[in-house]
């Protein structure tokens, strides 16, 4: 069998299904969902997140087993106890299999299309069909609150629906609760009976019997938790609403909002709604039978369910849409502002400004421009700005289950506007040094040097944003000046989990390297983020195009030029996240097994130094503790014995010395740090003047972009000093006898680049 032929793996997923159908025929739906369900889920503090794959089974044998129309079994004789535990590893045998034959499916439809945007299709349709928890749940309902809490909202919504959102997540709160509190009572009475057995002799005494009694009587009445006693605990209105603590007429509305009800039809065909991405249960988790008794599919569901069926009956009031939309747009934009901003301390930021651009070209200043274009958010610290562009536009249904057409079309919506809108501001900062605003203010920003662009959504796009290279094959990116595309949940956990401003920066640097995702591949942003905190995340330099921007830089050593030629397979970068996920634990129940956070691997005494620079907030430090951040452990180990050494040499002859090194790898991030030491009875001023020429003079002769010199004391190695330099590389006679009063070692190569400015003027422009 061709393990990509779409018609034979279609028939292998409708013979699975009739299987699964038949295994459970003499059974209750609600009898086999639970016994999936309790498989995987636990409960408590320390209870581990149900793997996606295992949560995407439970929904497809649900919705196999709701086509029979009925929940009730299909067989009139008595099945013998232990049949069902029989019945079920075949049940999810086969459901494994036709999940399987699922996925093959999708990947021999893309391998029938070579174009990028099939590649993009078929990262979108395996994400809706495998992948659920694609958000942290607190995270989700933040959101939520920050999307529907607003009262002119919550107005609209009583309008269209009846009832809030708050009124919805109360509802599946108690849903989950009642859930829960079902299972902990039958766990409890298990416990007791096998306890009051344990505790009586081989000649029980009536006061014996009494306890079994109880001890069972106390079963059977767990057994009959909320409407009935099937493994998976189903409830009804009266129930729910007794515990929810809404008004009466609510229960029944939201349950009809998020209710799939048992349908009569074939179980291939529901089997095939599911592989094709379209389950039902995504925006209504809650499966409910014809005699009013309900439960939740799994735990998963209901929370990511909300806004998107909210938004679906919001659509059908112009009024109430227009107002939601313009909010959802606000709020994505201060929502992403808010978690940069912490890790740019004294930053200055703007929201929601409008500025000119050139209508065409024949303007070229910016007293001449007339074109107005509004910008989401800009960050600005020393020489860095971060463009922030958000789209809160969603994913459409056919998107969603990979149709190349729609999804291309959604993609240019979300990520290729956002990308252009950024990349416009990047454009003006770099080549006007500021922004001419609507009121004719002037935004200075002519000491930016370094722009990254943001382009934050609302949607979770894992497998579509994460491989950046065939959004750019596809040509919804400039490959030039990549954004980083990443959704408002991604962007909480990293800003989240960095520990200071340099990793970031170095993480935006990294992630939109050209390259990157043709040699790394990962479905979920967060994996790429632990990589990178592993110090793994990372693509050694063309040599050839090094050699080509920076000439007068060493070339690569032997080892790194090996890497490259090595690295020719993609790497994939399986689940990682399982750290964050015991973290996050901790951090909402301390009553949960204690998690480290993760960390970033680097030299310590490396990152000692980035966290003094960082204190100190001296000119130039974030530019520069990234770039010593992202050394090498060699590199960062190599610079930190330098400077040990600086120090030994200084207090055994009293005498102030100096190193240096130099790196990068394009235009725009090449660098020098330098660090001098002081001596005894010297002034401090004296020693940084010197250091500031000898930095200028240095810079200047490599045609560096960046530089920063330290001035060490040698008795305690405490930073004194430090000075910072980020002017254009370029011709420069006064900086050209500096280098020749400092006797900077020379060559006639370097000369003539200097003169000529052939090392042309370029900044950082990712």
């Amino acid at each position: 069998m061709d393990v990509f032929d779409i018609v034979e793996q279609r028939q292998t997923v409708d013979q699975l299904a009739e299987r699964i159908a038949d295994l459970a025929a003499p059974f209750d739906v609600f009898d086999v969902v639970g016994r999936l369900r309790f498989q995987q889920e636990r409960f408590g503090a320390d209870a581990p997140t149900p793997a996606s794959e295992l949560l995407a089974a439970i929904e497809f044998v649900a919705l196999i087993l709701a086509a029979r129309g009925d929940r009730r079994r299909l067989v009139e004789e008595d099945i013998p106890v232990g049949e069902l535990e029989a019945a079920m590893q075949e049940i999810s045998s086969a459901a494994t299999s036709a999940l399987t034959a699922g996925a093959l499916r999708i990947a021999g439809t893309s391998s029938q299309d070579p174009s990028q945007a099939s590649v993009l299709a078929m990262g979108s349709a395996l994400r809706e069909v495998f992948v659920r928890n694609i958000a942290y749940p607190h995270m989700v309902e933040d959101a939520l609150s920050g999307l529907f809490d607003k009262p002119q909202i919550e107005h609209d919504c009583r309008i269209v629906l009846g009832f809030t959102v708050a009124d919805i997540r109360r509802v599946f709160t108690a849903l989950r609760d009642l859930h829960r509190e079902a299972w902990d009572a039958r766990i409890a009475a298990i416990g007791r009976l096998v306890e009051v057995h344990e505790s009586i002799d081989d000649e029980p005494t009536a006061t014996d019997h009494d306890l079994i009694d109880r001890a069972r009587t106390e079963w059977v009445e767990a057994w009959r938790s909320g409407t009935g006693s099937t493994m998976l605990p189903t409830f009804d209105d009266t129930v729910v609403a007794g515990r929810a603590a809404v008004s009466p007429g609510v229960v029944p509305a939201i349950i009809d909002l998020f209710a799939v009800s048992f349908q009569h039809r074939e179980p291939g065909e529901a089997a095939e709604e599911f592989l094709t991405g379209s389950s039902p249960f995504r925006t209504r988790p809650i499966l409910r039978a014809s005699d009013g008794s309900y439960a939740v599919v799994h735990e998963a569901l209901p929370v990511h369910a909300i806004r998107e069926r909210v938004e679906q009956h919001l659509r059908t009031n112009p009024g109430a849409w227009n107002t939601y939309q313009k909010h959802r747009g606000d709020y994505l934009e201060r929502a992403a502002t808010a978690l940069i901003q912490p890790h740019l301390p004294g930053c200055r930021t703007y929201c929601g400004f409008e500025y000119f651009i050139p209508a065409n070209t024949t303007e070229n200043s910016p007293a001449e421009y007339t074109k107005l274009v509004e910008g989401d958010g800009l960050l600005v610290l020393d020489d860095i700005a971060i463009v922030i562009e958000a789209k809160a536009v969603a994913l459409r249904p056919g998107s969603r289950t990979g149709k190349a057409g729609p999804l291309q079309l959604d993609l240019r919506r979300m990520v290729s506007a956002a990308s252009e809108q950024g990349n416009r501001m990047r454009d003006r900062i770099l080549a006007d040094h500021g922004l001419r605003l609507r009121d004719d203010t002037w935004m200075d920003l002519a000491d930016v040097r370094e722009v990254h662009v943001l382009a934050v959504t609302l949607d979770d796009l894992s497998g579509i944003a994460t491989i950046t290279h065939a959004m750019v094959n596809a040509g919804l990116l400039s490959e030039d000046n990549l954004p980083w595309v990443v959704c408002l949940h991604d962007l909480r956990v990293v800003t989240e989990l960095a520990n200071r401003p340099a990793e970031l920066l170095l993480y935006l640097r990294r992630r939109t390297e050209r390259d990157l995702t043709q040699h790394f591949r990962a479905v979920d942003e967060l994996d790429y983020f632990l990589y990178f905190l592993a110090g793994q995340l990372y693509v050694d330099p063309d040599p050839a195009l090094t050699r080509r921007e920076l000439p007068q830089l060493p070339l690569p050593n032997a080892e790194a030029r090996r890497r490259r030629r090595q690295r020719k397979q993609v790497e994939f970068i399986t689940s990682l996240t399982e750290d964050i996920d015991d973290w996050y634990r901790h951090q909402l129940d301390a009553s949960a097994e204690p998690a480290e956070k993760p960390r970033m691997h680097a030299d310590p005494e490396a990152l000692e130094l980035i966290d003094t620079l960082t204190t100190h907030r001296v000119s130039g430090w974030l530019s520069m503790t990234t770039t010593l951040l992202g050394g090498s452990d060699t590199t960062q180990h190599d610079f930190m014995n330098k400077l040990e050494d600086l120090a030994n040499a200084t207090r055994a002859d009293n005498n102030s010395h100096s190193t240096g090194i130099i790196g990068g790898s394009r235009r725009g991030n090449s660098y020098l740090f330098a660090a001098m030491t002081s001596t005894a009875g010297k002034p401090t001023e004296a020693y940084l003047r010197r250091l500031d020429l000898y930095v200028r003079a240095k810079k200047h002769q490599m045609q560096l972009d960046h530089a920063l010199g330290i001035l060490i004391d040698p008795v305690t190695r405490a930073v004194l000093a430090t000075v910072y330099d980020n002017r254009i590389p370029g011709p420069d006679s006064d900086l050209e006898q500096l280098v020749i009063d400092f006797g900077l070692p020379d060559s006639p190569e370097l000369r003539r680049h200097r003169v000529r400015g052939t090392m042309d003027c370029h900044r950082t422009t990712t």
